[in-house]
């Protein structure tokens, strides 16, 4: 007798358990305010901000508007190729960023500027293919040097297992 009654309720009420979606998904296209289609990966900071890497710069999105980051010619650092195809949020909350030519850049989110972390060491090339964010501040690079600085030899050129980034200033100090 109370089988089938369970029966009859599981029928009865089972369209309104799943009648509702679970996810609700929205688009965002060029039309909403994103600066460029491709889109290649996608971080959350610490403070929910949603941080794009595209075709043309970084990209933050607040949950209502869509801000494109990149360097003009006024910028103290000035970025060549702003096609990023990796992004990666260190450990303070600040966002390193690969572009297509394989440079490794610093984006501070508190000042909203670009540091290049091989500026202050001219031994060392900016041409990194992976990045390692550690805790404290700490990321690691493998990349690409070259033995004479002079001239773009490849049989010149070896793979670094590790290379500590040097610690900016602005990574150490938090901002």
């Amino acid at each position: 007798m109370l089988k089938p009654v369970i029966t009859i309720l599981l029928y009865l009420f089972t369209p309104m358990l799943f009648g509702q979606s679970l996810i609700n998904m929205k688009h965002y296209s060029v039309q909403d305010g994103l600066s460029q289609k491709n889109v290649h990966n996608f971080i959350q900071d610490d403070n929910g901000y949603i941080w794009m890497s595209t075709w043309n710069g970084l990209e933050r999105f607040d949950g209502y508007s869509f801000y494109n980051y990149k360097t003009y010619p006024e910028s103290p650092i000035r970025i060549s190729n702003h096609r990023f195809t990796k992004i990666k949020k260190s450990s303070l909350n600040n966002i390193w960023c690969l572009t297509y030519d394989k440079r490794c850049y610093l984006f501070n989110t508190r000042t909203y500027e670009y540091q290049d972390p091989f500026l202050f060491n001219k031994s060392l090339t900016n041409s990194v293919s992976k990045l390692y964010a550690l805790g404290k501040g700490i990321t690691w690079a493998v990349g690409m040097r070259r033995q004479s600085p002079s001239s773009y030899i490849p049989e010149e050129m070896k793979e670094i297992p590790f290379m500590a980034l040097p610690k900016i200033r602005m990574e150490m100090n938090g901002f």
